[in-house]
């Protein structure tokens, strides 16, 4: 075997070698990418969930404000914004990156969903309005103590034409989201 053979056949081996690195990593490349765009989706789940927390709180919040169990506050109201905001803001940043996945091609499961939830959220902070308790002290809930519960029971139970009795029975408020009622 003459050198010229003995290079060639070392050349070969090396190129061979680099052949199949480049093989690999170009495979390991694209894997990494689509790795990526699946913690990315992970990622945008955890931060719907999150936004589906803060609007939990805010609707308990305001349900509890309008029935008068709890007093508003300026405070729990300028939380709220505050959570809304900051979640808004890491939505734009997040927002960026899903762009960008869209743009290689990859399908973001949860991308109509997050758009509407932040187009939505920019509304509400837009129109943000601080809750307020009932007008009507019917639709507020309130403690009593055990004697106006007794006069309560005694007039519900008097026999029909007793004076205090109403001549026709209070129809029950239907059960549910109280919002339709302000």
């Amino acid at each position: 075997m003459s050198v010229l053979d003995r290079y060639r056949v070392g050349t070969e081996r090396r190129l061979n070698f680099l052949r199949e690195e480049v093989r690999e990593e170009s495979w390991k490349a694209a894997y990494k990418e689509a790795e990526g765009c699946h913690f990315f989706e992970l990622a945008l789940d955890s931060t719907l969930a999150v936004f589906r927390f803060i609007r939990e709180i805010e609707k308990s919040w305001r349900e509890a404000v309008y029935r008068g169990i709890e007093a508003p506050s300026d405070g729990k109201d300028e939380w709220l914004r505050e959570g809304f905001s900051l979640w808004l803001s890491l939505a734009n940043e997040m927002d960026k990156s899903l762009r960008g996945f869209e743009l290689r091609g990859y399908g973001i499961e949860s991308a109509i969903e997050f758009r509407q939830t932040v187009e939505s959220t920019r509304l509400a902070l837009a129109v943000w309005v601080p809750p307020l308790p009932a007008r009507s002290p019917l639709m507020r809930e309130e403690d009593i103590s055990d004697e106006e519960a007794a006069e309560l029971r005694a007039l519900l139970e008097a026999p029909s034409g007793s004076p205090g009795k109403l001549r026709i029975a209070p129809r029950k408020l239907p059960e549910g989201d109280a919002s339709f009622l302000r």
